[in-house]
């Protein structure tokens, strides 16, 4: 894959792909082919297993973005003392024995507990140790001058080998069954290592204590940081977690018609990121950002009046015109912001991953909350896709600068 992806960048030179960019996003291919392969299906499992619990899901994935958001700034601290590379090469086993974690579980019913426990930590402890490096050293090695270009690109790469894994997580699922599903996404990702032994090991100073993390994330002058990236991660995790599971309900829980509509949907994403990233380097950062926003957040609410496939298609591809342009400008601002602020790029990167998980949290949260007390499930999902679309809109402040201190 590494060769792919080089020979494909080769004939894009003005972009300023360097050595350890293609490494690091090669690596970053395989990552995400094991993660959609499980993602999709990942909430699905976790609801079947608890009797179609959506408080399940909940409890679940919202602990692990609460021991994420304690353990983030543990983990950065680590930046100095091992280096990006050690960092990354620990935590991607990690996810590999997390996934492992569930084998017993889907396939015989058995230890449902202590794999469900070591799900939680084992993917908590890899979002901590994993993202800050990785968003570090790729904020650095990025073009300054075509960077919106390049997001672009190596999303288009990234979609084109990944947009078929949801429909092959389907069949996986159908034919073999779940843990068939996690054995391949583990040894996925385990060789997902590769490439990251051809990075540079660098290093970054964290300057910052425990509680000065958390002070500076809550402070006024990182207001608009900390709504952008909660009002993101609101929108990220409905994307990821509550909306598969609305189609999953709305498809009358067929495992591959769920697999068909995701991958229709990452399909969609090819025919307008490239053009996005354009429009980056070249348009009014802040307009793109806010036009993208409210299309995207005018996507969401489309979604609350589907119910068919063909329907949920249509919602998924208007939705993925605003929700791409919003993403690659969300990522090349995130990542120009990151480097801008110099010595403080490891500083800024664990700000922006703590208010994802803030979002995140708060947008599992809320569904669980209407669960609980209205008992219906479908009540639940209209409220976190209203939640999600009112997010959306709070993106746009990442196109104020914000100087760390």
């Amino acid at each position: 894959m590494y060769v792919l992806v080089a020979r494909f960048l080769a004939g894009a030179q003005h972009r300023h792909f360097t050595r350890d960019l293609i490494a690091l996003f090669t690596h970053h291919i395989i990552m995400r082919l094991a993660i959609t392969l499980t993602g999709v299906f990942g909430a699905v499992f976790v609801f079947q297993l608890f009797g179609n619990s959506l408080l399940a899901v909940v409890v679940v994935y919202g602990a692990i973005q609460l021991i994420t958001f304690i353990l983030t700034p543990l983990s950065s601290m680590l930046l100095k003392h091992w280096g990006i590379r050690t960092m990354i090469l620990v935590a991607v086993p990690i996810l590999a024995f997390t996934l492992l974690a569930l084998y017993p579980v889907a396939a015989w019913g058995t230890y449902t507990f202590a794999g469900i426990f070591f799900f939680v930590i084992g993917w908590s402890v890899y979002k901590a140790l994993y993202w800050v490096p990785y968003n570090v050293d790729f904020s650095v090695l990025l073009d300054k001058s075509t960077r919106g270009r390049q997001v672009a690109t190596l999303g288009n790469i990234s979609d084109f080998f990944i947009a078929a894994m949801p429909f092959v997580a389907g069949l996986i699922v159908v034919m073999l069954g779940f843990p068939f599903l996690f054995v391949a996404a583990a040894l996925m990702i385990g060789v997902a290592v590769i490439p990251i032994l051809h990075i540079q090991n660098t290093y970054e100073s964290f300057s910052w204590g425990y509680v000065g993390t958390l002070r500076r994330l809550f402070s006024q002058k990182n207001r608009t940081i900390l709504l952008a990236y909660v009002g993101d991660g609101v929108q990220l995790v409905t994307f990821n977690v509550i909306w598969p599971l609305f189609i999953f309900l709305l498809l009358g829980e067929k495992y591959l018609s769920l697999g068909i509509v995701a991958a229709l949907t990452l399909f969609m994403v090819l025919f307008v990121r490239t053009t996005t990233g354009t429009l980056f380097d070249r348009w009014d950062k802040r307009r793109l950002l806010l036009w993208s926003a409210i299309i995207s957040s005018s996507g969401w609410m489309f979604k609350l009046f589907v119910g068919t496939p063909f329907q949920i298609v249509a919602a998924d591809t208007y939705h993925g015109i605003g929700r791409v342009a919003n993403r690659t400008s969300i990522d090349a601002l995130a990542y120009e912001q990151a480097a801008d602020n110099g010595r403080y790029i490891d500083e800024y990167t664990a700000l922006k991953e703590m208010a994802l998980s803030i979002g995140r949290a708060i947008g599992l949260c809320l569904a669980g909350v209407v669960v609980f007390i209205v008992g219906d499930i479908y009540a639940a999902l209209f409220v976190a896709l209203v939640v999600a679309a009112v997010a959306t809109l709070a993106t746009s402040f990442l196109s104020y600068r914000t100087e760390l201190w």
